[in-house]
């Protein structure tokens, strides 16, 4: 009724799976106009242990912001190829209340159960991102640049919860010169 404010809000729905009706809760999500002001939305979904989906507690459903949609669910794809931890991704045809929404990506939302479901436990998982309600006035959005504006969504219990020597040991080298290191 008053987006983007009053999409934050979950609400209660059900999910028709192939192994029949999931209880869910639902809200749209995203911070950019792209997300939620047109007809097609992105949504974020959230199911409880005894309904996960696909072993996923949490996924979204991401109206894409350009054509061609494929290029986000094939990078996930060649990323899997490479033996890179990725998030659960696939082109899914979603309905509401009987209305066609159209094809949307269904992303796994990043959290500790993608590294339980990677036997890559115990683990730290950062999250970057400098672009709208994220940005910092006066710094580039370029996040390998500010390995300290970047937040811990899963967290490796054998160190202190404000460690991020990992990446910013990453975000060194990314901007280093080329070397053996």
């Amino acid at each position: 009724s008053n987006l983007p404010y009053s999409g934050k809000k979950y609400v209660k729905g059900v999910m028709q799976t192939d192994k029949g009706l999931k209880k869910i809760k639902l809200r749209y999500r995203g911070d950019h106009i792209w997300h939620w002001g047109r007809h097609k939305k992105s949504m974020r979904v959230k199911t409880n242990k005894k309904n996960m989906y696909l072993g996923m507690k949490k996924f979204n459903l991401i109206a894409p912001k350009q054509d061609h949609m494929l290029g986000t669910v094939l990078g996930y794809k060649l990323a899997e190829l490479f033996e890179l931890i990725t998030p659960k991704s696939k082109l899914v045809n979603v309905n509401i209340n009987g209305k066609r929404k159209g094809v949307h990506v269904l992303v796994e939302q990043i959290e500790e159960l993608t590294l339980r479901n990677n036997s890559k436990i115990p683990g730290d998982i950062f999250s970057g991102d400098l672009i709208s309600t994220d940005k910092v006035k006066g710094v580039s959005n370029n996040v390998f640049n500010h390995p300290g504006l970047w937040k811990k969504i899963a967290i490796n219990n054998h160190y202190n919860k404000e460690q991020f020597a990992s990446l910013s040991k990453l975000t060194r080298l990314i901007n280093a010169p080329a070397s053996n290191e």
